[in-house]
């Protein structure tokens, strides 16, 4: 025999009596533990069971009320919870005239539960309370509108079902059943033993079904944190299912909700610590957790929803790059390299938009055909057929028809076959359509971003749950578990501010009014009282009962429920044992590891162009590794697409406009010979071409003000750098993004130098721009920060005499040269020679400069030749900052080491 119910419940299944359930959970335990019974040899065949939930039944008896109604067009509709909410919506407009900052920032649902309230609950509507503040007066008139509206359009709302089902048996329509067991219900709302009583003056004979305490044992404890406390839940029940396999274990928590994704991560470890190495979604988990996600979360629906606002004709760069990696649609194995490669092309791009269009000519260009995406091709074009009506207003329920077609066109939900939460997903989508389709009731025809606007709130506020086989732990909310047995279970969480939950009454009903009618939430007294039903309901339905609480929660101290201090405190490694670490924790230390000093790659090969320039000896200066790792691996980080000018964007758009200046303007003394109007006009011919220049490379991005803000901002950095070239001493031959190939300490590298100009004793100036602010003494040392303009001064040696290395500051406010300089006043009247400089410290005179930068160069370009690539950044805090490869490095693991 079961020993979670007893023989007379039993018989009363067996006859197929009617049993009402509280809700759908409690009904799936009575129908698991007949089907024990059965199987025990109770009985000795299995009969078909007469047990719905509450809500269930009074649907069936809706649904038998209208097949009755043989006229069609006198039939009410019943709406349910989100067809009511739109109703509220639509008709919030009707009260704008009033001013309230409840309802100007109340939902409609919370308007829709005060409405639910006043029915379950028998509330005077007309009670002069209302008026007796702005906010309850409003909902009373918004609440008539609301009424009206249904009233007119000969709906039902939900809440208001079981007053109809009492009219029903009143008048005799339908005959009421002749006998009903209530199971577990914690109280009846007014509602409800209206609904109850006038059942009984028409012959029911309803019966509440108790069960006898069977708890055993009961004790309490306390862990330091919640997530220790959801560690020892999760270990003691698997030592109890070692012990007692067939043990049906529970864990329940007033607050799952706020630690459901440590609840996970936690079992997981312990029930399988190996899931660290599987991809979770597959995962058979031997416990089930009866919160849900929005559909809106799950993978398959997301690309769905990305899939139809496609159809408005673009999409980000981002959102193309999901929907090109999407398994969801058709041909996504066959093309997956290729598509990624096209996906990595689009990122290149510099496009934040990519139109529908442009895609499929951006994928019909491709020139090499091992790269092609032909079933790519094939899916968006058969798309783009599929959109032609979303210029068009139609009713959701022909949206619903085209949003099928798009989908069917690119052949969602892709080829290969769904894992069983997929394919549930999938299911529970189209049982939410109807919803979408119900929006129809209070917009009638709605445009294409209405109907994608609204079904993505629909995918929001869906809760999606798959079902799972029968598991040996569940683990779920109070209100839940009410009703439920276990052998053995935990109720965590059970601290003074988590339990009783605390009060909330709602704001559009007089709180006198629900304190006076006991409603759920109204006071703490109610929450006590309420609380308690479900605490001793709980603890004496099961077995043996383990309650804890952490003893923080974040920075705040916890005390054990009030509902719980009588029980007897026990320390937890009583019940657990010492906390086990995780299986990943305890690997830390224990394995015998084989030391291999792996920080020389191999040599980089003789006579081939490296890829990565100046940024190569720079990397190596700052950390070997970093140059191995990101211009040997190729390990770059996959950079953000964003609809603005990215700081590097900006600045190439600087380097465009002075280069284009000086292709014309060639030397001081022909800008100096610029009047004012020509010198600003040339400036300007040269911003408005970089623009332009950029603009056809990223279209849609300048525009408008944007490009005026752009285009001012450029001609303010240029006009103040032409300040201070007007200052300098005479040169001339400038000559800008300079490319050349070098060769350094063995290695040909591409390198740009951003300016160089002659001075009047010829000896060449260089310039390298900055955004920032750089320091000169960068360029010194060993391995010096910035080692740009050392290997550039280094490529003359031997060829032409340096008289001038310098930065060009292109900073806003901070717009000039910073350097060093051969003889005196070469940048202006007050610039010092080298000699007579503070930087002169690094060597003793100018000439030994450029042979010292060129030894630290070379040498710097030899190691990486050589292939040292030893973890070793400079400074251990500056260089590391924004590197990107600290994942590969474990640069933080080894100092922690």
């Amino acid at each position: 025999m079961s020993q979670f119910i007893n023989h007379s419940l039993l018989q009363i299944l067996h006859s197929g009596n009617l049993v009402i359930t509280a809700n759908e959970r409690q009904g799936r335990f009575l129908r698991r533990e007949y089907a024990k019974a059965v199987t025990d040899g109770i009985f000795p065949h299995q009969a078909t069971l007469n047990v719905t939930s509450y809500n269930g039944w009074l649907q069936s008896v809706w649904a038998l009320f209208m097949s009755m109604i043989e006229d069609d067009s006198q039939q009410p509709s019943l709406i349910n919870s989100r067809q009511s909410q739109l109703v509220w919506e639509f008709l919030a407009g009707k009260v704008n005239e009033f001013d309230s900052v409840v309802l100007k920032t109340a939902s409609s649902a919370l308007a829709g539960q005060a409405n639910s309230l006043i029915n379950e609950w028998e509330l005077d509507s007309e009670d002069a309370r209302f008026s007796q503040t702005v906010d309850t007066s409003l909902f009373s008139e918004w609440r008539k509108l609301y009424l009206g509206h249904v009233d007119y359009n000969r709906w039902i709302d939900i809440s208001s079902l079981p007053d109809l089902v009492r009219e029903l048996f009143h008048k005799s329509i339908i005959p009421a059943p002749n006998e009903i067991h209530f199971y577990h219900f914690a109280e009846f709302t007014p509602q409800q033993q209206s609904l109850f009583d006038e059942m009984s003056r028409k012959g029911s004979q309803l019966v509440r079904v108790d069960r006898e305490p069977i708890c055993k044992t009961i004790c309490r404890t306390s862990l330091k944190t919640v997530e220790d406390e959801i560690k020892a839940a999760a270990q003691w029940a698997r030592s109890v299912l070692e012990l007692d396999p067939n043990a049906k274990v529970g864990i329940v928590a007033p607050a799952l909700e706020d630690c459901a994704d440590t609840v996970v991560r936690v079992f997981d470890q312990v029930f399988d610590p190996s899931s660290v190495m599987k991809p979770l979604a597959n995962m058979a988990r031997p416990y089930n957790i009866s919160l849900g996600k929005a559909l809106i979360d799950q993978p398959v629906i997301c690309r769905a929803l990305d899939i139809i606002s496609m159809a408005q004709g673009y999409l980000t760069v981002e959102e193309w790059v999901l929907f090109l990696h999407s398994p969801f649609v058709r041909g996504a194995d066959a093309e997956f390299l290729n598509r990624t490669v096209f996906a990595q092309k689009i990122r290149a791009s510099g496009f934040h938009t990519i139109t529908l269009s442009e895609i499929i000519e951006f994928l019909s260009s491709e020139e090499d055909e091992e790269f092609s995406c032909p079933i790519l091709i094939e899916v968006l074009t058969a798309f783009t057929e599929s959109r032609d009506a979303v210029y068009q207003d139609m009713r959701p329920s022909d949206w619903v028809t085209r949003f099928d077609s798009m989908l069917e066109s690119v052949g969602w939900p892709g080829n290969r076959q769904l894992t069983s939460t997929e394919y549930q997903t999938v299911e529970a989508w189209k049982k939410s359509l109807p919803d979408f389709e119900a929006l129809g009731m209070v917009k009638g025809h709605v445009s294409f971003l209405e109907a994608v606007t609204y079904i993505n709130r629909v995918a929001r506020e869906t809760i999606f749950q798959p079902q799972s086989p029968d598991t040996p732990v569940d683990i779920m909310g109070t209100l839940e578990a009410e009703g439920l047995s276990f052998d053995y279970l935990w109720l965590m969480g059970m601290n003074d501010t988590s339990w009783p939950l605390p009060s909330k009454p709602n704001p559009l009903i007089p709180i006198v009014m629900q304190r006076e009618k006991n409603i759920a939430r109204s006071s703490p007294e109610r929450e006590f009282t309420f609380s308690k039903l479900i605490t001793d309901s709980l603890v004496n339905q099961s077995l043996n009962v383990v309650v804890s609480y952490p003893e923080t929660d974040g920075d705040v101290s916890c005390r054990i429920s009030s509902l719980f201090v009588e029980h007897d405190h026990i320390d937890s490694e009583e019940l657990t044992g010492a906390i086990v670490p995780f299986y990943s924790e305890s690997l830390v230390g224990t394995a015998h590891l084989e030391v291999i000093d792996d920080h020389i790659a191999p040599p980089v090969e003789s006579g081939v162009i490296i890829e990565g320039g100046v940024s190569i000896i720079k990397h190596q200066s700052a950390c070997p590794f970093r140059a191995f790792a990101e211009h040997r691996l190729g390990a770059r980080p996959i950079e953000p697409v964003d609809d603005l000018l990215s700081p590097a964007e900006r600045g190439e758009l600087l380097h465009r406009v002075l280069e284009l200046f000086w292709k014309q303007t060639t030397s001081q003394a022909s800008m100096l010979a610029l009047s004012d109007i020509q010198l600003l006009k040339r400036v300007d011919e040269c911003v408005v071409q970089s623009l332009d220049e950029l603009d056809s490379k990223r279209p849609r991005l300048l525009r408008g003000a944007y490009r005026e803000l752009e285009k001012e901002r450029l001609t303010s950095l240029c006009s103040a750098w032409l300040e201070a070239d007007a200052k300098r001493a005479p040169f001339t031959q400038v000559i800008t993004e300079k490319r050349s190939t070098v060769t350094i300490g063995g290695m040909e590298l591409r390198v740009r130098i951003d300016r160089q100009d002659v001075l009047e004793d010829g000896s060449v100036a260089i310039t390298d721009y900055k955004s920032g602010d750089p320091s000169v003494s960068g360029w010194f040392g060993d391995r010096p920060d910035e080692p740009q303009l050392p290997l550039y001064a280094a490529m003359y040696k031997g060829r032409t005499d340096i008289g001038a290395v310098l930065f060009g500051g292109l900073k806003s406010g901070s717009v000039g040269y910073k350097g060093i300089v051969k003889e005196a006043g070469i940048l202006n009247e007050k610039s010092k020679a080298f000699e007579e400089s503070r930087e002169s410290k690094h060597a003793e005179q100018w000439d030994q400069i450029v042979p010292a930068w060129s030894d630290t160069v070379h040498r710097l370009a030899n190691d990486y030749r050589q292939g040292v690539a030893d973890v070793s950044p400079k400074h251990p805090v500056k260089s590391c900052e924004y590197c990107p490869m600290a994942s590969l490095c474990r640069v933080a693991e080894n100092r922690a080491a």
